[in-house]
């Protein structure tokens, strides 16, 4: 029978990523973690490892992936109910599974790296990129969570080495790329969900209208002549460039 323990939340102070660059390979450590199984916890100990939801999907052409480093147990013991047998080296991506659950038979403990792996396609594209980690220890249920700082306004964007290709912020609403041929993307703060929005040309005149979709909408500018355009909303405006 498990034993039962006091819930205790600890937040470790965080890290800082790299600036990231459309085209260039990204391999990005975000953190170095380490858990050892609790002995009065045996046989069966879950421990999940996982980013916070408000960094799925991270960043255009880059995966959010859990390297583990170093398994110290008995061989073939451990493992993940979303993969199978766990072994130094494995590499496990959050695009598959959004979480993984680990246990240890017998006792162990696991080194872990929450890395960024990919290369970056999206011009201004923002992400965040300082995080801290929360581990919620209790029950003999225990939980590493990857928190990303300033949610909801990703502190840095993406580079575009030789391009004035930026991401645009303005009353925490980020519209990206811009300038854009195709589409805007944005990204809005939770009090500015499902609102109207609407879109006009330098002359003020009204040229698209519509409704945010959630957190993330992404809108067809194609039809659009090229020129300078204004996106508003209750609460925020923002202009951008269409070529």
């Amino acid at each position: 029978m498990k034993r039962l323990f006091a819930l205790l939340l600890l937040s470790i102070p965080f890290t800082v990523t790299a600036q990231y660059t459309v085209g260039v390979p990204v391999q990005d450590t975000l953190w170095n973690g380490l858990y050892n199984s609790i002995s009065f916890c045996e046989p069966l100990e879950d421990v999940s490892i996982y980013p916070s939801t408000d960094m799925l999907p991270y960043v255009t052409g880059v995966d959010l992936q859990l390297h583990i480093t170093n398994y110290s147990g008995p061989v073939g013991a451990a493992y993940t109910e979303e993969k199978g047998t766990l072994a130094t080296g494995d590499t496990l991506s959050f695009s598959d599974f959004p979480q993984y659950t680990f246990h240890f038979p017998g006792g162990g403990g696991i080194e872990f790296l929450f890395m960024a792996v990919g290369t970056p396609t999206v011009a201004g594209e923002p992400y965040y990129c300082e995080f801290q980690l929360q581990q919620t220890l209790g029950n003999c249920a225990n939980a590493n969570m990857l928190l990303p700082i300033n949610y909801p306004n990703p502190t840095c964007s993406v580079d575009v080495a030789g391009s004035i290709g930026t991401a645009s912020h303005n009353n925490q609403v980020w519209l990206f790329p811009n300038p854009t041929a195709n589409t805007i993307q944005l990204r809005v703060p939770t009090p500015l969900m499902h609102q109207n929005y609407r879109i006009v040309n330098a002359l003020g005149q009204q040229v698209m209208q519509g409704q945010l979709n959630g957190l993330t909408t992404a809108i067809s500018v194609s039809t659009l002549p090229q020129g300078m355009y204004v996106f508003t909303t209750p609460g925020a405006t923002q202009s951008f460039i269409k070529q």
